[in-house]
């Protein structure tokens, strides 16, 4: 005589925990924007953040190009992946160009407004306030001008993360 056995499943594994995640998206004049993205990402690394570059976020950049950054579909974008839960943006807006002599030769001056903006992807809000300047930069120097600019503010973008670093208490 055969009994039938049922065997129960295996108990599933537990969830991992999660771990907050931070993407830094840039957008606008390269030659500032880049330098600047990758500055702030270093940085948050380096206190501890988990970052995650746009390189790892298809379909989003295209959103965040140009004059005009759609901020809000961005956000929506990332809340409905689920991977990010705070978003810093870096844009380079184009506001003029100049050319001005200097040792005998002629040099072509750019100047953009670099603003930084930090969000919380779930609430849709900011988190504390933007971060704006104009940088002047030559073809020479854009890289240094846009570290010049951002390396002050590395400190207030981290506080303002803060509640999303992987060891913060939220209890």
């Amino acid at each position: 005589q055969q009994v039938a056995r049922v065997t129960p499943p295996p108990p599933p594994a537990p969830p991992r925990p999660h771990i907050p995640t931070v993407a830094v998206l840039g957008g606008g004049d390269n030659n500032v924007a880049e330098p600047a993205e990758r500055m702030i990402e270093q940085a948050l690394a380096r206190r501890g953040y988990n970052v995650m570059d746009e390189a790892s976020l298809p379909r989003i950049s295209h959103l965040f190009a140009g004059e005009r950054p759609r901020y809000d579909e961005v956000l929506n974008m990332l809340a409905k992946q689920g991977r990010v839960d705070a978003v810093v943006f870096v844009h380079a807006r184009d506001v003029g160009a100049e050319q001005l002599p200097a040792y005998g030769s002629t040099y072509n001056v750019k100047t953009v407004q670099l603003r930084v903006k930090a969000y919380s992807v779930d609430q849709h809000r900011p988190l504390g306030s933007d971060w704006s300047d104009s940088v002047h930069f030559s073809s020479l120097n854009a890289a240094d001008q846009a570290d010049e600019t951002v390396k002050p503010w590395l400190g207030d973008i981290a506080q303002a993360l803060q509640a999303y670093h992987p060891h913060h208490d939220r209890g």
